[in-house]
């Protein structure tokens, strides 16, 4: 059953408006442009990285896409990479002296495969090392944590091609054509690989997120279970050295997530969704949030959502009382077009505190909330609206009225 933690006050909430209307603000002129990853600046500024579609005739091309904006969210200055073989962006982390790294995919030199990409950029955004990472198969980056001075890593995924699942097209699945197994490269502050892994394994594994710590890295990723709709949340630390150290499974229902923070007390929170299809009258799915400790043990669980409606936390931010806020969208079905944006709090101890909607006729994709100084938020994901292409979206909401209580 779900938590009792959240669900007693979900639907009182639910309705509740925001203190300000929210500031929403569109970047790009491609033909699609989406976001992946940003990281808040000390300035209040925020860079995003992306991908860019430039072309998709005779084949889908795709640039990395670099986005500096200032604490106004004013554009100030664009780069793409990627040079002439396509590529698309999954991270970024500062690099400790003033400059950024990228991490993404790139098509392989041979262009029969695809690799790890990273590249080191100054404050302008212009490249001052490249690097490149992968074997024979298909190697997918995904978020890069760490800095110059203790290096960096980079969490994705390799794909066997020959080794075919099911409908390689499946919601949830990424659309990867064979079997996945997590990715991880670990480099020294210039980029220089010291070992990779792939984590071996018998199902369909995807990672979603990490962070890294002084001993390690905590990743975040899930097992799909396609075509049964059975997903589990897999939450593993590696050492320094890549050897495993624990690793923690919830199979609880259907459960997927997607993004991990550490917390202030040396912890983490996960946020995601859950579901129940095996039982109708529970939710379609709920927005999910977990806490765990150091040693990636469970301190509480709870959830959000009605019934009859899909909830989801693609994204996750502690607030300055220790607490939590979440965002994601709420909608009927996946074929009802478009979704509105759901923003929830919740205390420390993972009591629903407040619950707002942003009504949105877009289909919405959120990357990050970052909580600022006096209680205000930011979301940075993309959107695409009916007849439009999508475009990166940052979106800025003033003080809940709860929260300014």
């Amino acid at each position: 059953m779900r938590s009792a933690i959240a669900i007693g006050v979900a639907l009182l909430v639910a309705a509740a408006a925001c203190t300000a209307s929210p500031q929403i603000t569109t970047y790009g002129n491609g033909l699609d442009d989406l976001a992946s990853d940003a990281l808040l600046l000390d300035d209040g500024g925020i860079v995003i990285v992306g991908e860019t579609i430039v072309a998709v005739e005779p084949d889908v091309v795709r640039h990395i896409l670099l986005l500096r904006l200032d604490a106004d969210g004013r554009l100030l200055w664009t780069q793409t990479y990627g040079g002439d073989r396509s590529s698309s962006g999954h991270g970024v982390s500062a690099d400790g002296s003033g400059g950024f790294v990228v991490s993404g995919t790139i098509r392989s030199e041979s262009g029969n495969d695809s690799d790890v990409y990273l590249s080191c950029v100054d404050s302008d955004g212009n490249e001052l090392w490249t690097r490149t990472f992968g074997t024979p198969l298909d190697e997918i980056g995904g978020r890069v944590t760490g800095c110059e001075s203790t290096g960096y890593w980079i969490v994705g995924n390799s794909v066997d091609p020959d080794d075919v699942v099911a409908d390689p097209g499946a919601a949830g699945y990424a659309g990867f054509a064979g079997r996945s197994s997590i990715y991880v490269v670990r480099t020294d502050g210039q980029g220089r690989e010291l070992w990779s892994r792939r984590i071996e394994s018998e199902v369909n594994t995807i990672a979603f997120s990490s962070v890294s710590t002084d001993d390690g890295i905590v990743i975040l990723s899930g097992i799909l279970h396609y075509p049964a709709n059975d997903n589990d949340i897999v939450l593993t630390k590696l050492s320094n050295d890549g050897d495993d150290v624990w690793s923690r499974t919830w199979t609880i229902g259907s459960a997927l997530g997607y993004s991990i923070i550490s917390t202030s007390d040396g912890g983490y929170a996960i946020s995601g969704l859950r579901s129940f299809p095996g039982d109708p009258a529970l939710a379609k799915s709920d927005l999910l949030l977990i806490k765990v400790d150091a040693n990636g043990d469970e301190t509480w669980l709870a959830t959000h959502g009605a019934p009859s409606l899909m909830e989801t936390g693609d994204a996750v931010a502690e607030t300055m009382d220790g607490g939590f806020v979440t965002c994601g969208w709420q909608t009927p079905d996946l074929f009802t077009p478009g979704d509105d944006i759901l923003v929830a709090g919740f205390d420390r101890f993972g009591a629903l505190l407040w619950a707002d909607l942003i009504p949105s006729s877009a289909h919405n994709l959120h990357v990050r909330i970052f909580s600022l100084l006096g209680g205000a938020h930011v979301i940075v994901g993309s959107a695409r609206r009916p007849g439009q292409s999508f475009r990166i979206q940052v979106i800025r909401i003033g003080p809940h009225s709860a929260d300014a209580a």
